[in-house]
């Protein structure tokens, strides 16, 4: 599917004249695919948990340039830096897809037309194994990829815990509660005209 007719798609249902579907976040994963290998200047929040902070934070740039994209699963220490590592698997844990920037560090990228995506702790240590690392190692910085008319929910100052975590209750899991930061992402102010290109 091309990038116009997912865009079109897109725009529809963020305008509310398609109704969501189940497939919906299958159009976000090949929009942000096909904008992988140009320079992405998209806008991204982080979601803080009430416990964290009550500070207002601004909506920021999200800039980065893939080399290439892989359709494939590897582990932490034998990925590329500036990959976009997108799983033709569709049980793969917790991410769509996954990067390591220049500086090391760990992104995943969820496709969601929710206001909420929590997982299990079991589902983030099914996605360490995959990478063979551990998050005190290595910690994630999950992007959760939304549409603009979402972005109000995700403007929030802070969240409850259910917002990102299922049952979530003994102390030993604080190593995962540490060791991810949230973020909602969203396409580009010109992603409301649909002659613009992103």
């Amino acid at each position: 599917m091309g990038i116009d007719a997912v865009k079109e798609h897109l725009l529809a249902v963020n305008k509310g004249d398609n109704v969501v579907e189940d497939s919906l976040p299958l159009y976000l994963k090949r929009m942000f695919e096909l904008y992988a290998l140009k320079p992405l200047n998209w806008r991204c929040h982080q979601m803080q948990m009430h416990l964290e902070s009550t500070r207002e934070l601004d909506w920021a740039s999200f800039i980065v340039k893939f080399h290439r994209v892989e359709r494939s699963i590897t582990t932490f220490q034998n990925m590329a830096a500036q990959v976009l590592f997108y799983p033709s698997d569709p049980s793969f844990p917790l991410v769509d897809m996954y990067f390591k920037d220049e500086f090391g560090k760990l992104f995943g990228i969820q496709a969601t037309m929710s206001e909420k995506h929590p997982k299990t702790v079991s589902t983030h240590e099914r996605f360490y194994e995959e990478i063979a690392t551990n998050p005190h190692r290595t910690p994630l910085e999950l992007f959760y990829l939304v549409i603009p008319c979402y972005k109000d929910h995700y403007s929030q100052s802070s969240y409850d815990e259910s917002q990102f975590w299922k049952g979530v209750q003994s102390q030993n899991e604080s190593i995962w509660k540490n060791n991810i930061s949230f973020y909602a992402l969203v396409p580009p102010d010109n992603f409301m005209q649909p002659h613009n290109q992103i």
